[in-house]
């Protein structure tokens, strides 16, 4: 599994941690995503909303499947909302990914609301 396009998010904490975390999605780093996650955390996938933390982690292992590279185009974030672009490939097929994100709080360290929007 490779993982590009980190280059640099470097001046603003909650930039970086969007960006750390999309990486540690694309690699399968269950540590380094459940450590920002809220023991209440959402995650929505169409019409799909599945909450706490276990079942978040799981459907995003799903959603993961068989990854074999990922590329962040982009990580930003104002006040509380944050978002995360790039693309996902399996095997021959690349597509789009977007990832919405909210804030615990302003101070932006950790995640209780996720949006996937896959194409």
């Amino acid at each position: 599994m490779e993982f590009t396009g980190f280059e640099n998010c470097g001046n603003s904490p909650k930039n970086t941690l969007l960006a750390e975390w999309e990486r540690a999605l694309a690699l399968g780093d269950e540590a380094a995503m459940r450590a920002v996650l809220t023991a209440d955390v959402a995650l929505e996938n169409g019409a799909r909303t599945t909450t706490g933390i276990e079942e978040v982690m799981a459907e995003l292992a799903r959603l993961r499947g068989d990854l074999t590279h990922a590329h962040l185009d982009m990580a930003v974030t104002h006040g509380r909302e944050g978002a995360a672009g790039g693309s996902w490939t399996r095997g021959s097929a690349t597509s789009h990914v977007a990832h919405l994100f909210r804030f615990a709080s302003a101070k932006g360290t950790a995640l209780n609301w996720i949006r996937v929007v896959h194409g």
